[in-house]
């Protein structure tokens, strides 16, 4: 792509979501009608930091917690060079978005916020009810968010692939609850490539897809965006290697898909 076939496509996103944030963001976005079911997990094997529940790698999940993992056999304590939640993680030793291999949270049916933090990680994605939810977090204490829709009256999330041959690691986990609808908030889902996709650390990184700097131009208040682009990837590949499976499990009418190749 030349540099001003670039420049061109960026101007048309940034007026593609000025547009949305003008015409479309007076709808307003749905409003918090419950604040319960809210959780926070610090998971490995050291101490606890302060307003979180401790989980272990071998802590199975039981009907009377309510949360564990589903096969903690195929889980293991692992050390982080973070501090705080950051200090030690859990390790996936089996994966893939439908693997059984989950951590398991009892919920009452609505849309929920899930904030996951990773160990040590060189890359990762998150899963979640049998799709990816989040595209290869890169680095050591990798931050990101998401929304979903809890419809079985549970959560079930595991970190997988990612880069082939690293750990898939998770430090801490925040669940909290948005509202009893059990779709989510209107939403701009971006597929691509790294010209697209997100860097991380999100706030901080040098680099940055446009993916990454599109919420900017996006009111907020009415649209998520969900950027499901991976570096290197191309179109047959997103279509066969989840990305595509995912959007299409939660988009909807009113939502927007912008997809780059």
């Amino acid at each position: 792509m030349k540099w001003s076939t670039a420049v061109k496509l960026l101007f048309c996103l940034v007026l593609f979501a000025s547009t949305i944030g003008v015409s479309l963001g007076s709808s307003g976005g749905q409003v918090a009608e419950a604040a319960a079911d809210n959780y926070r997990f610090d998971f490995g094997s050291g101490s606890v930091e302060s307003g979180y529940t401790g989980v272990s790698a071998g802590d199975g999940y039981t009907t009377t917690k309510g949360y564990g993992f589903n096969t903690p056999a195929n889980m293991r304590n692992v050390s982080a060079s973070g501090s705080g939640v950051m200090s030690d993680a859990v390790q996936f030793l089996t994966f893939g978005t439908k693997s059984t291999n989950t951590f398991n949270v009892d919920l009452s049916n609505g849309l929920y916020e899930v904030k996951v933090v990773l160990g040590n990680t060189a890359r990762a994605s998150v899963a979640a009810e049998g799709v990816y939810q989040i595209i290869n977090m890169t680095g050591n204490g990798a931050t990101d968010q998401f929304q979903i829709p809890v419809t079985d009256g549970q959560l079930n999330l595991l970190v997988t692939e990612g880069k082939t041959g690293t750990a898939f690691t998770l430090s801490a986990l925040e669940i909290r609850k948005l509202s009893n609808q059990t779709v989510t908030n209107r939403t701009i889902y971006i597929g691509g490539d790294s010209t697209v996709c997100n860097y991380y650390p999100l706030g901080s990184s040098v680099q940055g897809g446009w993916g990454q700097l599109f919420p900017s131009y996006v009111n907020n208040a009415t649209f998520q965006v969900r950027n499901m682009a991976s570096s290197g990837q191309f179109a047959r590949g997103f279509r066969d290697d989840g990305q595509m499976e995912a959007i299409l499990k939660y988009i909807k009418p009113g939502d927007y898909f912008i997809l780059q190749f």
